[in-house]
């Protein structure tokens, strides 16, 4: 990312993009965690957070090539060896891997998937 990169973005640009993610995302953030990011990142990011509304700019996390912030919001155990957790990925992962990952978090989306609106189902 360079300043040229950053030109391209104009504020109007910047805030309709946000304004789309915070009021359309059919998630619930909890929180963005942006590791390995790099200066001009950061700088493009001070430019964009004035556009984000409270919350979000409240759940933004950059930590760049330090980890030990990372640490204080998503335990070691869950992370893969190069972000400095504990979890040895194989050479080769696929599907089953990833399911593993999500088990550490299994309760939490448990808890998550009670949020939102009641459907009755019709019986046919």
């Amino acid at each position: 990312l360079s300043l040229s990169h950053i030109s391209q973005f104009p504020p109007k640009f910047v805030k309709t993009v946000v304004d789309h993610g915070q009021k359309n995302s059919p998630y619930r953030i909890k929180g963005i965690h942006i590791v390995n990011n790099a200066r001009m990142f950061n700088i493009f990011f001070k430019i964009f957070k004035p556009f984000l509304g409270k919350k979000w700019s409240q759940r933004i996390f950059l930590h760049g090539v330090e980890f030990k912030s990372l640490h204080e919001h998503i335990e070691p155990d869950c992370l893969p060896t190069f972000l400095g957790g504990a979890y040895e990925l194989p050479v080769a992962y696929d599907g089953a891997v990833i399911g593993q990952l999500l088990d550490c978090y299994r309760e939490k989306l448990e808890e998550e998937e009670k949020y939102g609106y009641a459907a009755e189902v019709e019986e046919s």
